[in-house]
Protein backbone atom coordinates (compact mmCIF):
# COMPACT_ATOMS: atom_id res chain seq x y z
CA UNK A 1 0.00 0.00 0.00
CA UNK A 2 1.32 3.28 -1.22
CA UNK A 3 2.18 5.80 1.92
CA UNK A 4 0.71 9.12 2.03
CA UNK A 5 2.39 11.75 1.12
CA UNK A 6 3.23 14.73 3.85
CA UNK A 7 3.77 18.23 2.97
CA UNK A 8 7.03 19.50 3.48
CA UNK A 9 8.56 22.71 3.78
CA UNK A 10 9.84 22.40 0.24
CA UNK A 11 6.59 21.74 -1.07
CA UNK A 12 5.25 24.94 -0.07
CA UNK A 13 8.49 26.79 -1.47
CA UNK A 14 7.60 25.12 -4.86
CA UNK A 15 3.77 26.28 -4.18
CA UNK A 16 4.28 29.84 -3.53
CA UNK A 17 7.59 30.28 -5.49
CA UNK A 18 9.70 31.35 -2.58
CA UNK A 19 13.03 29.74 -0.33
CA UNK A 20 12.69 26.77 1.61
CA UNK A 21 14.20 29.26 4.29
CA UNK A 22 11.50 32.26 3.82
CA UNK A 23 9.09 29.64 4.06
CA UNK A 24 10.22 28.16 7.58
CA UNK A 25 10.50 31.88 8.73
CA UNK A 26 7.23 32.42 8.25
CA UNK A 27 5.93 29.58 9.45
CA UNK A 28 8.01 29.75 12.78
CA UNK A 29 6.84 33.69 13.70
CA UNK A 30 3.56 35.24 13.74
CA UNK A 31 3.24 37.79 11.77
CA UNK A 32 4.29 40.82 13.93
CA UNK A 33 7.91 38.95 14.48
CA UNK A 34 8.29 37.88 10.82
CA UNK A 35 11.02 40.34 8.91
CA UNK A 36 8.95 39.53 5.93
CA UNK A 37 6.29 41.70 4.36
CA UNK A 38 2.83 40.98 5.86
CA UNK A 39 1.00 39.75 2.09
CA UNK A 40 4.18 37.32 2.26
CA UNK A 41 3.80 36.24 5.09
CA UNK A 42 -0.09 35.52 4.76
CA UNK A 43 0.61 33.70 1.35
CA UNK A 44 2.96 31.04 2.97
CA UNK A 45 0.27 30.71 5.84
CA UNK A 46 -2.36 30.57 3.33
CA UNK A 47 -0.65 27.85 1.57
CA UNK A 48 0.32 25.55 4.63
CA UNK A 49 -3.33 25.72 5.59
CA UNK A 50 -4.58 24.77 1.93
CA UNK A 51 -1.85 21.86 1.56
CA UNK A 52 -2.46 20.79 5.29
CA UNK A 53 0.98 21.10 6.51
CA UNK A 54 1.67 19.35 9.85
CA UNK A 55 4.84 20.27 11.36
CA UNK A 56 7.57 18.18 12.21
CA UNK A 57 7.22 18.06 16.24
CA UNK A 58 10.57 15.99 16.71
CA UNK A 59 12.24 19.01 14.23
CA UNK A 60 10.99 21.80 16.17
CA UNK A 61 11.76 19.92 19.48
CA UNK A 62 15.46 19.61 18.64
CA UNK A 63 15.24 23.29 17.69
CA UNK A 64 13.03 24.90 20.49
CA UNK A 65 15.54 22.92 23.00
CA UNK A 66 11.51 21.46 23.67
CA UNK A 67 8.72 18.38 23.14
CA UNK A 68 5.89 20.62 22.60
CA UNK A 69 3.68 18.43 24.27
CA UNK A 70 2.33 18.70 27.77
CA UNK A 71 1.24 15.57 29.93
CA UNK A 72 -2.01 15.01 31.38
CA UNK A 73 -1.38 12.77 34.23
CA UNK A 74 -3.77 11.04 36.24
CA UNK A 75 -4.31 7.28 37.79
CA UNK A 76 -6.32 5.12 35.22
CA UNK A 77 -8.90 7.39 32.97
CA UNK A 78 -9.23 11.03 34.25
CA UNK A 79 -12.36 11.58 32.42
CA UNK A 80 -15.00 9.76 35.16
CA UNK A 81 -17.50 11.49 36.04
CA UNK A 82 -19.24 14.35 33.33
CA UNK A 83 -17.62 17.03 35.42
CA UNK A 84 -14.41 15.61 35.14
CA UNK A 85 -14.49 14.62 31.11
CA UNK A 86 -16.36 18.64 30.84
CA UNK A 87 -12.27 19.76 32.85
CA UNK A 88 -10.32 17.54 30.30
CA UNK A 89 -12.00 18.61 27.59
CA UNK A 90 -12.12 22.40 28.28
CA UNK A 91 -8.17 21.62 29.51
CA UNK A 92 -7.54 20.24 25.81
CA UNK A 93 -8.56 23.25 23.96
CA UNK A 94 -6.58 25.54 26.01
CA UNK A 95 -3.80 23.92 25.78
CA UNK A 96 -4.24 23.44 21.85
CA UNK A 97 -4.73 27.08 21.77
CA UNK A 98 -1.18 27.78 23.73
CA UNK A 99 0.42 25.76 20.85
CA UNK A 100 0.48 22.22 23.07
CA UNK A 101 0.39 18.87 22.28
CA UNK A 102 -1.12 16.53 24.80
CA UNK A 103 -0.11 12.86 25.83
CA UNK A 104 -1.46 10.96 28.67
CA UNK A 105 0.11 9.61 31.35
CA UNK A 106 -1.45 6.76 33.72
CA UNK A 107 0.21 6.66 37.02
CA UNK A 108 -1.77 3.79 38.45
CA UNK A 109 1.17 1.33 37.81
CA UNK A 110 4.51 1.23 39.99
CA UNK A 111 6.17 4.53 39.66
CA UNK A 112 9.15 2.90 37.61
CA UNK A 113 6.37 2.20 34.91
CA UNK A 114 5.76 6.53 34.72
CA UNK A 115 8.07 8.54 36.42
CA UNK A 116 10.25 8.62 33.08
CA UNK A 117 7.70 9.79 31.13
CA UNK A 118 7.39 12.81 33.24
CA UNK A 119 11.57 13.50 33.45
CA UNK A 120 12.97 12.42 30.17
CA UNK A 121 11.94 14.83 28.49
CA UNK A 122 8.99 13.93 26.43
CA UNK A 123 6.75 16.77 27.78
CA UNK A 124 7.26 20.64 28.79
CA UNK A 125 4.85 20.10 31.59
CA UNK A 126 2.29 18.90 33.14
CA UNK A 127 -1.28 18.59 34.43
CA UNK A 128 -2.25 16.44 36.82
CA UNK A 129 -6.22 15.87 37.40
CA UNK A 130 -7.99 13.53 39.52
CA UNK A 131 -8.15 10.77 40.38
CA UNK A 132 -3.89 11.92 41.17
CA UNK A 133 -1.60 9.20 42.99
CA UNK A 134 -0.56 9.78 46.25
CA UNK A 135 2.97 8.48 45.06
CA UNK A 136 3.19 11.81 42.99
CA UNK A 137 3.93 13.44 45.75
CA UNK A 138 7.24 11.23 46.76
CA UNK A 139 8.41 11.80 43.24
CA UNK A 140 8.50 15.14 42.77
CA UNK A 141 12.21 15.70 43.42
CA UNK A 142 12.88 13.61 40.02
CA UNK A 143 10.46 15.27 37.92
CA UNK A 144 12.02 17.74 35.73
CA UNK A 145 9.23 20.09 34.79
CA UNK A 146 6.70 22.71 36.35
CA UNK A 147 3.42 20.94 37.23
CA UNK A 148 0.07 22.10 38.18
CA UNK A 149 -3.23 20.33 39.63
CA UNK A 150 -6.16 21.19 38.43
CA UNK A 151 -9.03 20.28 40.66
CA UNK A 152 -6.59 18.88 43.73
CA UNK A 153 -6.25 20.02 46.57
CA UNK A 154 -2.37 21.36 47.17
CA UNK A 155 -2.40 18.36 50.06
CA UNK A 156 -2.99 15.61 47.51
CA UNK A 157 -0.31 16.20 44.80
CA UNK A 158 2.09 18.92 46.58
CA UNK A 159 2.09 21.18 43.48
CA UNK A 160 0.06 24.41 42.56
CA UNK A 161 -3.03 23.80 42.45
CA UNK A 162 -6.22 25.49 40.75
CA UNK A 163 -10.15 24.62 41.75
CA UNK A 164 -13.07 25.70 42.35
CA UNK A 165 -14.25 27.58 45.71
CA UNK A 166 -16.18 24.94 47.44
CA UNK A 167 -17.26 26.76 50.85
CA UNK A 168 -18.11 29.88 48.50
CA UNK A 169 -20.56 26.84 46.25
CA UNK A 170 -22.31 26.03 49.92
CA UNK A 171 -22.61 29.74 50.39
CA UNK A 172 -24.38 30.88 47.59
CA UNK A 173 -26.94 27.96 47.59
CA UNK A 174 -27.35 28.30 51.45
CA UNK A 175 -28.17 32.59 50.83
CA UNK A 176 -30.78 31.18 48.25
CA UNK A 177 -32.25 29.13 50.28
CA UNK A 178 -32.36 31.32 53.68
CA UNK A 179 -33.40 34.42 51.37
CA UNK A 180 -36.42 32.13 49.70
CA UNK A 181 -37.80 31.49 53.48
CA UNK A 182 -36.04 27.99 54.09
CA UNK A 183 -35.53 27.09 57.59
CA UNK A 184 -35.27 23.54 57.51
CA UNK A 185 -32.02 23.15 55.23
CA UNK A 186 -30.64 19.59 54.72
CA UNK A 187 -27.26 18.55 52.98
CA UNK A 188 -27.16 15.13 51.09
CA UNK A 189 -23.83 13.19 50.55
CA UNK A 190 -24.98 9.44 49.07
CA UNK A 191 -22.63 6.89 51.18
CA UNK A 192 -22.50 4.97 47.85
CA UNK A 193 -20.64 7.64 45.72
CA UNK A 194 -18.22 8.98 48.33
CA UNK A 195 -14.66 8.92 47.24
CA UNK A 196 -11.02 10.09 48.44
CA UNK A 197 -11.50 13.32 46.19
CA UNK A 198 -11.31 16.81 48.20
CA UNK A 199 -14.50 17.82 47.83
CA UNK A 200 -16.39 15.09 49.82
CA UNK A 201 -15.21 16.22 52.72
CA UNK A 202 -14.78 20.02 52.40
CA UNK A 203 -18.67 20.89 50.59
CA UNK A 204 -19.80 18.48 53.64
CA UNK A 205 -17.93 20.79 56.20
CA UNK A 206 -18.86 24.17 54.58
CA UNK A 207 -22.64 23.47 55.02
CA UNK A 208 -21.88 22.63 58.87
CA UNK A 209 -19.85 26.03 59.03
CA UNK A 210 -22.03 27.73 57.11
CA UNK A 211 -23.28 30.78 59.26
CA UNK A 212 -26.70 30.73 57.48
CA UNK A 213 -27.25 27.34 58.12
CA UNK A 214 -25.89 27.41 61.63
CA UNK A 215 -27.92 30.90 61.89
CA UNK A 216 -30.80 28.93 61.82
CA UNK A 217 -31.01 27.61 65.36
CA UNK A 218 -30.47 24.03 65.06
CA UNK A 219 -27.50 21.41 63.99
CA UNK A 220 -26.53 20.87 60.65
CA UNK A 221 -28.22 18.08 59.13
CA UNK A 222 -26.34 16.06 56.98
CA UNK A 223 -28.31 12.54 55.31
CA UNK A 224 -26.08 9.53 53.65
CA UNK A 225 -28.88 7.55 52.47
CA UNK A 226 -32.05 8.16 50.19
CA UNK A 227 -34.55 6.59 52.75
CA UNK A 228 -32.80 9.51 55.39
CA UNK A 229 -33.92 12.19 53.06
CA UNK A 230 -37.36 10.87 52.17
CA UNK A 231 -38.13 10.45 56.00
CA UNK A 232 -36.85 13.53 56.65
CA UNK A 233 -38.58 15.55 53.80
CA UNK A 234 -42.27 13.69 55.36
CA UNK A 235 -41.36 15.04 58.71
CA UNK A 236 -40.91 18.51 57.80
CA UNK A 237 -37.22 18.00 59.36
CA UNK A 238 -35.80 19.31 56.15
CA UNK A 239 -37.84 21.84 53.28
CA UNK A 240 -34.51 22.01 51.00
CA UNK A 241 -31.62 19.60 50.61
CA UNK A 242 -28.25 20.52 48.63
CA UNK A 243 -26.73 17.39 46.92
CA UNK A 244 -23.14 17.20 47.08
CA UNK A 245 -23.08 17.17 43.42
CA UNK A 246 -25.79 17.16 40.81
CA UNK A 247 -25.69 13.18 40.18
CA UNK A 248 -26.41 13.58 44.24
CA UNK A 249 -29.74 15.94 43.68
CA UNK A 250 -30.74 13.55 40.47
CA UNK A 251 -30.86 10.95 42.67
CA UNK A 252 -32.76 12.00 45.58
CA UNK A 253 -35.07 13.94 42.96
CA UNK A 254 -36.27 11.04 41.10
CA UNK A 255 -36.67 9.23 44.41
CA UNK A 256 -38.86 11.74 45.43
CA UNK A 257 -41.10 11.84 42.34
CA UNK A 258 -41.35 8.00 42.52
CA UNK A 259 -43.34 8.06 46.06
CA UNK A 260 -45.29 11.47 45.32
CA UNK A 261 -43.56 13.80 46.26
CA UNK A 262 -43.71 17.27 44.51
CA UNK A 263 -40.48 19.36 43.72
CA UNK A 264 -40.18 22.29 44.95
CA UNK A 265 -43.80 22.34 46.13
CA UNK A 266 -42.72 19.63 48.81
CA UNK A 267 -38.63 19.89 49.24
CA UNK A 268 -36.22 22.28 47.08
CA UNK A 269 -33.19 20.32 45.86
CA UNK A 270 -30.26 21.52 44.77
CA UNK A 271 -26.57 20.36 43.43
CA UNK A 272 -23.35 21.30 42.19
CA UNK A 273 -21.92 21.03 38.97
CA UNK A 274 -24.13 22.44 36.40
CA UNK A 275 -23.58 19.48 34.42
CA UNK A 276 -24.99 19.61 30.71
CA UNK A 277 -28.16 17.65 31.07
CA UNK A 278 -29.69 19.49 34.57
CA UNK A 279 -31.00 22.51 33.02
CA UNK A 280 -33.41 20.05 30.82
CA UNK A 281 -35.21 17.87 33.19
CA UNK A 282 -38.33 18.47 34.91
CA UNK A 283 -37.75 20.60 37.18
CA UNK A 284 -34.59 21.81 35.92
CA UNK A 285 -31.83 21.81 38.81
CA UNK A 286 -30.79 25.21 40.59
CA UNK A 287 -26.87 24.40 40.75
CA UNK A 288 -23.55 25.96 40.92
CA UNK A 289 -21.84 26.42 37.86
CA UNK A 290 -17.71 25.43 39.14
CA UNK A 291 -16.73 27.05 35.80
CA UNK A 292 -14.58 23.93 34.16
CA UNK A 293 -13.93 26.50 31.13
CA UNK A 294 -12.21 29.13 33.83
CA UNK A 295 -10.53 26.33 35.77
CA UNK A 296 -8.94 24.89 32.51
CA UNK A 297 -7.93 28.05 31.59
CA UNK A 298 -6.22 29.51 34.51
CA UNK A 299 -4.24 26.10 35.13
CA UNK A 300 -3.10 26.57 31.15
CA UNK A 301 -2.14 29.70 31.99
CA UNK A 302 -0.28 28.90 35.54
CA UNK A 303 1.39 26.27 33.26
CA UNK A 304 2.25 28.71 30.56
CA UNK A 305 3.53 31.19 33.28
CA UNK A 306 6.21 28.27 35.02
CA UNK A 307 7.39 27.44 31.54
CA UNK A 308 8.26 30.80 30.80
CA UNK A 309 10.37 30.99 33.88
CA UNK A 310 7.00 32.78 35.62
CA UNK A 311 6.32 30.74 38.17
CA UNK A 312 3.41 31.46 41.02
CA UNK A 313 4.05 31.36 44.96
CA UNK A 314 0.13 30.00 45.58
CA UNK A 315 -0.20 26.64 46.70
CA UNK A 316 -3.65 27.14 45.62
CA UNK A 317 -5.69 29.16 43.00
CA UNK A 318 -9.50 29.34 44.29
CA UNK A 319 -11.69 30.73 41.70
CA UNK A 320 -15.19 31.68 42.29
CA UNK A 321 -17.98 29.77 40.99
CA UNK A 322 -21.66 30.83 39.47
CA UNK A 323 -25.23 30.32 40.91
CA UNK A 324 -27.70 29.03 38.50
CA UNK A 325 -31.48 29.58 39.75
CA UNK A 326 -33.96 27.02 37.91
CA UNK A 327 -37.39 25.56 38.83
CA UNK A 328 -36.56 23.23 41.89
CA UNK A 329 -36.29 25.78 44.02
CA UNK A 330 -39.09 27.60 45.88
CA UNK A 331 -39.91 28.57 48.90
CA UNK A 332 -41.48 26.18 51.57
CA UNK A 333 -45.14 25.60 51.41
CA UNK A 334 -47.12 26.51 54.40
CA UNK A 335 -47.90 22.61 55.19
Amino acid sequence: MAQLHRTTLQDIADHVKLSRSSVALALRTTQSECPLLPETWTLINDAALRLNYRPNRLALSLSKGTSGYIGIVSEGTPALGVFSGRLIHHLSQSLSRNGQEILLIDTSGPAKQWIGKLSDGRIDGAVVVPPAQSLLRLHLNKIGVPLVGLNLAFDEVGVVTVRPDDAQAIALLATHLVELGHRQVAFFQDDRAQSSHYSTQERQAAFRADPRIRALGRPPLVLRQVHECLEAIRSRQATAIIGYSDLDALVLLTAAQSVGLSVPRDVSILGINDDPYVSSITPALTTVSLEPAMLADTACQHLMDALAGRPHDAREIRLPVRLCIRSSTAPPSAS
